[in-house]
């Protein structure tokens, strides 16, 4: 676990990441920053997702671009998970239904198993969710680029044969602004919070 995806873990359980942000302030960029001086000028360059570029449940390639500068909350998980995928999934399932037709958002799920998650297997998930359209992505690749892009995301994943399902990783959900940058994470389990994330998703929509 890096020390990012740590700092996260203990902003969950602490409840700063989940709690609901009052009228007129802003959410925080979350991350590691990066300052870089040069010519009489300094920048700071904040944590961000870098390009990607995987196949959606219709088969089709959802990359950076197909974001079109969405806000978006986003999530890894697989459809056999036998633990805590079924409680993140609710909670996505709960925001999907209130946000589904706002042009201006989307929801993405990363499955952690590509071999046996194709997308016939997520195409079904996904009807099993009752999606009717596109704002809910759930994507497959190799599984290197999916494990790679949790380490982005600040997240984890990893093969582990003595877990229940061959897998563990976190159960974070984390919202993303139009500029693929970490705005908050919550504790993907606790579909209470859905009221929170749906108050500071309204909050980025108004920056």
């Amino acid at each position: 676990m890096s020390r990012w995806t740590f700092i996260l873990l203990a902003a969950v359980l602490l409840g700063v990441a989940c709690s609901t942000v009052p009228q007129g302030k802003t959410l925080p960029i979350l991350g590691p920053v990066q300052v870089v001086s040069g010519e009489g000028k300094t920048d700071t360059l904040y944590h961000r997702i870098p390009p990607f570029s995987l196949l959606n449940q219709d088969s089709l390639v959802f990359n950076q671009d197909s974001l079109n500068g969405r806000i978006y909350l986003a999530d890894f998980f697989f459809t056999s998970c036998p633990t805590i995928c079924p409680k993140m999934t609710l909670t996505m399932q709960l925001l999907y239904e209130r946000l589904k037709e706002d042009d201006r958002f989307v929801l993405v799920s990363h499955t952690i198993d590509p071999k046996n998650d194709g997308p016939s297997s997520l195409k079904a998930y996904a009807e099993k969710q009752g999606v009717s359209n596109h704002r809910w992505q759930f994507l497959t690749g190799p599984t290197d680029s999916i494990f790679s892009l949790a380490e982005r995301y600040l997240a984890f994943a990893k093969v582990a044969p003595e877990e229940e399902g061959g897998f563990t990783h976190s159960g974070f959900i984390m919202l993303m602004d139009d500029r693929r940058q970490i705005r908050a994470v919550y504790d993907g389990t606790r579909s209470e919070l859905t009221d929170s994330i749906y108050n500071d998703i309204q909050i980025l929509f108004n920056e």
